[in-house]
């Protein structure tokens, strides 16, 4: 991220195999977005991105979308923004359905507590929700928290909890909420 332009990459995956006759679950979110700063505090946005999720009947997901955010709070340890937006996307469910295209808002909000110095140390609260303009009363919420800690020169240690929720999920779904925890070690350069 610079003083006008950030740019974003990001690729996540869950595999759940249980070892028994149930179903492996499989899970992935992969998206690229781009910010500028168009004033003080506002920013706008675009995005592009793909999803599975088998808990939720997700075979794919698309989507683009276009926002604007206001940047609440932004200091050398913390930030909190807020963002609204509108998203096209194509949904292949696990079911029977034909792929749909849809168009949903977009309202976000997010907040991050960071160090740099070693110790370098990441908490992270990101919220999203999703109403859906084309299916009546369709909601989707995406909550995301993580808290980072370098334990030794750039090798880390990350715990993240996520939820995705989805009030009338396609057609193949075993639920409405797919949620999970996550241990990770990694080494960032």
């Amino acid at each position: 991220r610079g003083r006008v332009h950030g740019f974003g990459l990001r690729y996540a995956t869950n595999i759940t195999d249980k070892g028994t006759d149930e179903p492996v679950y499989r899970r992935w979110d992969t998206s690229a977005s781009h910010n500028r700063r168009i004033s003080g505090h506002l920013w706008s946005d675009i995005s592009v991105g793909g999803q599975r999720n088998d808990e939720l009947g997700l075979r794919l997901r698309l989507l683009g979308g276009v926002g604007a955010g206001y940047r609440i709070l932004e200091s050398s340890s913390s930030d909190l923004t807020t963002s609204l937006g509108v998203n096209v996307t194509r949904e292949w469910a696990s079911g029977d359905q034909t792929p749909e295209y849809a168009l949903e808002g977009r309202l976000g909000a997010g907040y991050a507590i960071f160090a740099y110095e070693t110790p370098k140390t990441d908490i992270r609260i990101d919220l999203d929700v999703f109403p859906s303009f084309t299916v009546k009363e369709r909601i989707r919420t995406q909550i995301d928290v993580s808290a980072r800690r370098e334990m030794v020169k750039d090798l880390f240690v990350e715990l993240k909890y996520y939820e995705s929720r989805d009030n009338k999920p396609p057609s193949g779904a075993t639920g409405k909420v797919d949620r999970g925890v996550v241990f990770s070690v990694g080494w960032s350069y």
